[in-house]
């Protein structure tokens, strides 16, 4: 887990591998510490991987708002709004709110904590075939993309999406607006600038966490400052950790309908 510097206060960003596959047993603890209805969700998966990862995305989240507010990451609590995006709970008076933002995509979970609306977004790199980027994009941004040879059309695309995945996260919106609707220019390999009409353009940074997966950021006002090398970890130890300093705790039972 490592800081993307900002103008004000750090933007902590984690990174997480799932090791697959998690054993059964230490599954079941993590789920037993997550709020009832949060474990509920997560149960109803079909595809094994898609439990661990939600699990992880939890389990990550925790330890960095724990670092951020000074807390045993179990003594976060952690809910989802109305929307489904992540709530913190229990940020203390003094602090300003923490924001959190996560996703998950192939084998990396991704999380950002910031006092700032911040989203973050990783995805899988994959092919996209022309009625997939009709689906994705606006009909002026596909014919631009479509003057563009493969394989340069795909990556450039596949980094787009994942930039308009973190601007919708930090306007605490996610896929609720339809991405016909966003507007997005490259700047760059490492810089994508993205907007609404009702909404303002802020800049996302790009950076490639391996050859299979791209992670973004985007955070309101001030701008990242510089790139950073993420220190990541694997599933299996997060929540070998996270398991040993955990204790019984309570959770309450309940969603929020506020925004993120």
């Amino acid at each position: 887990m490592t800081d993307i510097l900002t103008g004000d206060q750090p933007v902590a960003v984690g990174l997480a591998r799932l090791s697959s596959p998690v054993p059964d047993p230490i599954l079941d603890q993590v789920l037993g510490t997550l709020p009832a209805e949060r474990r509920e969700r997560l149960q109803r998966f079909t595809v094994r991987a898609d439990l661990e990862r939600g699990a992880l995305a939890d389990v990550l989240a925790k330890g960095l708002l724990g670092d951020r507010l000074a807390l045993p990451p179990q003594r976060v609590i952690l809910l989802r709004n109305a929307l489904g995006a992540p709530v913190v709970v229990n940020t203390r008076s003094d602090d300003r709110i923490t924001r959190v933002s996560l996703a998950h995509s192939g084998c990396w979970v991704a999380c950002s904590v910031s006092d700032r609306p911040t989203g973050v977004d990783v995805e899988f790199r994959r092919g996209l075939s022309t009625p997939a980027l009709r689906g994705m994009f606006s009909e002026n941004t596909v014919r631009n993309l479509l003057r563009i040879e493969e394989p340069h059309r795909n990556r450039r695309a596949l980094r787009m999406w994942t930039a308009i995945e973190a601007y919708l996260k930090m306007l605490g919106l996610g896929l609720h607006v339809d991405p016909h609707e966003v507007g997005v220019a490259v700047q760059g390999s490492e810089l994508v600038t993205v907007w609404t009409k009702e909404h303002a353009s802020q800049r996302v940074h790009l950076f490639d966490v391996d050859r299979d997966h791209v992670l973004a950021v985007c955070r309101s006002g001030a701008p990242l400052r510089r790139s950073f090398q993420l220190i990541c970890t694997t599933s299996n130890e997060l929540f070998t950790t996270y398991l040993a300093n955990t204790s019984p705790w309570q959770h309450p039972n309940e969603t929020l309908g506020v925004s993120a």
